[in-house]
């Protein structure tokens, strides 16, 4: 969906119908936002907020760059919460570090069968913490938690590619990512509760396979608020990209 203003700006925005499953509401986000001046913003919010009422959503979602003052200024001005904050890091080089020398060793990684993917999505489920839904306080655990375990099977059907470590039986980390271009992105990845010492070499192993098919590059966005995942990535050498304000309108059913 694209919203314009007068003056060439412009909103756009998809529908987010997995999440509209889970909260059993519309839902959307804003994927992109243009303007010139204090004017257009306020025209374009205005804009679309009605098309937000005419079209039955409840929820609205919109990541911003922590940079763009005025933006959040407005949306929090228009009744929009701020929720969270995350950060997109990458790592470049990757076919020239050895990640076999970094956390103790290598794991021997897996691609998940059909009982793997009911212990993952236990695993999205219950040791998930952080999040633009997780952190809102207005969401809910439980519906948070559920998104999370659905999210799973979204990207299952969509072709995207996991990773497992199972040391004795059943999987106990996980890896689910894609590839393009011999750059890879991390989508999400975790280790069941009780497993997080794992987790170090888990990462190391899965981004030592990364390499291995030949990906020099690995990007994705962590919630600035798990310090633990923070502070592995940067052990692991990745940068700093970009830094986003999570913001959140909910309305009136």
């Amino acid at each position: 969906m694209r919203i314009e203003c007068d003056s060439g700006g412009f909103i756009e925005s998809i529908d987010t119908v997995w999440n509209d499953r889970v909260f059993g509401f519309r839902t959307n986000e804003i994927t992109g936002f243009v303007f010139h001046d204090q004017s257009d913003c306020l025209e374009l919010l205005d804009l679309f907020e009605r098309h937000c009422l005419d079209g039955g959503y409840r929820l609205s979602a919109f990541r911003v760059d922590a940079g763009e003052a005025l933006l959040k200024k407005e949306l929090q001005e228009h009744g929009w919460r701020f929720v969270e904050h995350s950060v997109r890091v990458s790592l470049g080089g990757l076919r020239n570090r050895k990640m076999d020398e970094t956390f103790g060793g290598l794991l021997q990684l897996a691609r998940p069968n059909d009982q793997d993917f009911e212990v993952i999505s236990r695993i999205a489920e219950s040791s998930f913490h952080y999040g633009r839904f997780q952190e809102d306080p207005w969401i809910g655990k439980k519906p948070a938690a559920e998104r999370h375990k659905s999210w799973i099977s979204d990207m299952r059907k969509q072709g995207r590619e996991f990773l497992v470590y199972r040391p004795a039986g059943d999987a106990v980390s996980f890896m689910a990512y894609e590839i393009r271009q011999g750059a890879a992105e991390l989508i999400l990845g975790g280790s069941a509760d009780g497993y997080g010492f794992i987790s170090p070499r888990f990462w190391t192993s899965v981004l030592h396979f990364l390499a291995e098919e030949g990906c020099d590059t690995v990007r994705t966005l962590i919630s600035g608020s798990n310090k633990g995942v923070f502070n592995l990535y940067s052990r692991l050498g990745f940068q700093i990209k970009q830094v986003f304000y999570g913001f959140h309108k909910m309305r009136e059913a």
